[in-house]
């Protein structure tokens, strides 16, 4: 079980997740956060730290771009489209996943 909880996308991101690695996930719906979403992943840095685990596209580089202003937090990008092979989504590469979890070195 991953100490951070992982902030993804959607809910396939949530499924692509759990069959790689345990862990708890938040998922953001998208760019379309909620008040209390917000109040929930800014409670899960402070207790346990979190990963943002997005897609190597515009939207994913939003979502990490957003949270860097918003909490002030450094990103680290490992979501190039290295790490993604033949897509954009991460629900579509299971072993991407772990690759990028494996390069933070939060998986074993």
């Amino acid at each position: 079980m991953l100490k951070e909880v992982l902030i993804v996308e959607g809910k396939s991101d949530v499924a692509a997740v759990n069959r790689a690695v345990e862990s708890d996930c938040i998922a953001t719906g998208g760019f379309h956060f909620t008040r209390r979403m917000l109040q929930n992943i800014a409670a899960a840095y402070r207790r346990r730290g979190i990963i943002i685990l997005t897609d190597p596209d515009s939207a994913g580089e939003n979502i990490r771009n957003f949270f860097a202003l918003k909490f002030g937090w450094k990103v680290v990008n490992c979501a190039d489209k290295n790490f993604a092979r033949s897509t954009t989504d991460i629900h579509a590469d299971v072993l991407a996943i772990v690759e990028r979890l494996l390069l933070l070195g939060k998986a074993d």
